[in-house]
């Protein structure tokens, strides 16, 4: 659950964890002008005084066949080691839920909470995990090495909702404000790396809420990863022509039906890769679980209006989480679960109505493609979302995100 809602801690990020909405604006689009100060990094930091493109918002009716997601498939997983050096347990494995009978309590929440725990603890190198989670994987299981010069872009869940919500024009300007870090890999692979202005922060404050706490109630740590903090899953698919490789957070998995024993034991030797592991250990434990039981968790005030079906379809669609629950409370007071399907019932309604938005998410990743392509390997982009406006500006330095074995694996081979 910490990544993708609008969140009232800094009331202008849509992209902070926001677990629960029972609580409850214009900067400028150049560097050059004075930015209201607020908590965090600033946007512009580390970049060229002035952009070197301007990215036109789709419009248009975008007639034609309805566009979706087809080809999914499972590549890796992982879940990070409260640990002081970067440390994830492969393959991992999400909370389990407990299906635990009502009503019941929980205390506001409180503590520091991850927005970005990929970011927070591999800094400008985040997509460095999602490598690691898939090579082992497919080492592990004997397969033929994965073919990453053939994807066109590896990304968060997270960058393709921002970038849908701005294509689609919905939300307020400055409550949709971002930055992602891009670069070339090889010839054509985009790879687009989360930033944000704080990568984690104290939970609690003004506008309580409850969320974080109500998953530790309703859920169990997995065998294996009872030091696990946030588990990752790694797909592909092909989103109307083009090859995607993204990363996204799960809440939560149905129990098993009876105990799996999970993947070998921490100790078991690791299979070889293709790829180093200096900037982060990686530890057995966990076990692989099925799509098919994944579930986010939402929590919200019994007096909330909506309960966020149209919001929150993105976030579900582009992972393919087939579960959406959503517990209901007063003051914490757990009662109400409701639970709802991607593709059934609301969320196909949902589905029905977000063709159009797709479709503009669609244009604007093949924009962007082709943006990093003519900027070459050697470019440093980075998108910058303010006031409505994207632009496109030049990092001031030419630090790469992933180091040069990593990069390898997007050069298509003779």
């Amino acid at each position: 659950m910490p990544s993708e809602q609008p969140s009232n801690s800094s009331k202008v990020n849509p992209d902070k964890k926001s677990k629960d909405t029972s609580s409850q604006n214009q900067s400028s689009s150049s560097p050059t002008v004075e930015i209201p100060k607020k908590r965090g990094r600033d946007f512009y930091q580390g970049l060229g005084p002035s952009p070197v493109d301007t990215l036109a918002r789709p419009v248009g009716e975008f007639d034609g066949d309805d566009i979706g997601i087809k080809d999914f498939e499972f590549l890796g997983s992982y879940s990070w080691k409260d640990a002081t050096k970067p440390t994830m347990i492969v393959p991992g494995s999400p909370r389990e839920w407990l299906d635990k009978p009502m009503p019941f309590h929980v205390k506001p929440d409180g503590g520091r909470n991850f927005i970005d725990q990929n970011g927070n603890r591999m800094g400008h190198r985040g997509l460095i995990p999602l490598i690691h989670a898939v090579e082992f994987i497919n080492a592990d299981e004997g397969n033929s090495p994965f073919d990453w010069s053939d994807v066109d872009i590896v990304t968060d869940r997270n960058g393709l909702r921002k970038l849908m919500r701005w294509a689609s024009g919905t939300g307020t300007a400055q409550s949709n404000d971002f930055r992602i870090d891009t670069q070339l890999g090889g010839d054509k692979t985009v790879l687009l790396t989360r930033w944000e202005k704080v990568t984690r922060e104290k939970g609690g404050g003004a506008g309580q809420s409850y969320g974080y706490n109500f998953e530790k109630e309703a859920t169990r740590a997995a065998t294996g990863c009872d030091a696990g903090k946030g588990y990752y899953r790694v797909v592909k698919y092909d989103f109307d022509g083009l090859k995607l490789v993204v990363r996204c957070e799960v809440d939560a998995c149905l129990p098993p039906a009876e105990v799996i024993p999970s993947v070998r034991s921490l100790d078991a030797k690791l299979p070889s890769t293709r790829v180093k592991t200096t900037a982060v250990t990686v530890v057995r434990g966990g076990s692989k679980v099925p799509q098919s039981s994944l579930i986010e968790v939402k929590t919200f005030g019994s007096l909330s209006k909506s309960y966020g079906l149209t919001k929150v379809f993105p976030q579900l669609y582009l992972s393919q989480t087939p579960f959406h629950y959503v517990a209901i409370h007063q003051a914490g007071k757990f009662s109400v679960i409701r639970k709802n399907v991607l593709g059934e019932g609301p969320l196909l309604e949902a589905e029905q109505k977000a063709q159009l938005s797709l479709k503009k998410l669609r244009s604007v990743l093949a924009s962007v493609q082709e943006l990093v392509k003519q900027h070459g390997v050697a470019g440093r982009l980075t998108l910058i979302c303010s006031g409505g406006l994207l632009k496109a500006y030049e990092r001031t330095k030419r630090d790469s995100c992933m180091p040069a074995d990593l990069l390898a694996l997007f050069a298509r081979k003779p």
